[in-house]
């Protein structure tokens, strides 16, 4: 990437932030339209991570409710530069964790989420070996240890930034490129064990 490519893109990135942090600043004064916006911004991404974390579209719908009441409820008592994406974040990151250590202690009778494969005109056997290998990656990753599973989705999945980890995680971010190293050893030998 060209040196002008790069200043762009963190332009782009600071003003992002910038138009969050007023975002955040206007839902803490009771604008609904800044909280709509803040809604619409993020429900999806959200709702993308507790499926992935969950692998149950309900559940994970629930989560993404639950966050957001939860963060407009405590939205007027944050302090003022709150970066609200790391914020949610965290929240609904947390309910999907409780909900995982729930399934865990009383082994719910749900079934493991089939691995969506890409769908389209194309070769056979291309779309059979995509099918697969996004299998061997579903299993993987749900082989991989919770902690380990959050981080890898937030960072590869959901592209938060290592200071945005280490926002969501409650850690230096020199703690969260440690972390993000371990998880992907893990889910590197769990898929080649899942081959």
């Amino acid at each position: 990437m060209s040196r002008s490519a790069a200043a762009l893109t963190d332009t782009a990135s600071e003003s992002q932030r910038d138009n969050e942090l007023r975002l955040a600043k206007s839902a803490r004064a009771g604008d609904a339209s800044a909280v709509g916006e803040l809604y619409g911004r993020h429900r999806l991404p959200l709702f993308r991570h507790a499926y992935r974390m969950l692998g149950n579209e309900a559940a994970a719908h629930d989560v993404v409710q639950e966050a957001f009441t939860r963060a407009l409820a405590a939205i007027g008592r944050t302090r003022e530069e709150l970066r609200f994406k790391p914020w949610i974040f965290r929240i609904a990151t947390n309910l999907c964790l409780r909900q995982l250590t729930v399934r865990k202690r009383f082994a719910s009778d749900e079934g493991r989420p089939e691995a969506a494969a890409e769908t389209g005109p194309g070769d056979p056997e291309q779309h059979r070996r995509r099918h697969e290998i996004a299998a061997l990656v579903a299993e993987a990753l749900e082989a991989t240890p919770a902690r380990y599973r959050q981080l890898l989705l937030l960072r590869e999945l959901e592209e938060l930034c290592y200071e945005e980890l280490a926002q969501v995680l409650e850690r230096p971010v020199s703690q969260v490129n440690v972390t993000l190293h371990r998880a992907r050893t893990c889910i590197s030998a769990e898929f080649v064990a899942a081959r």
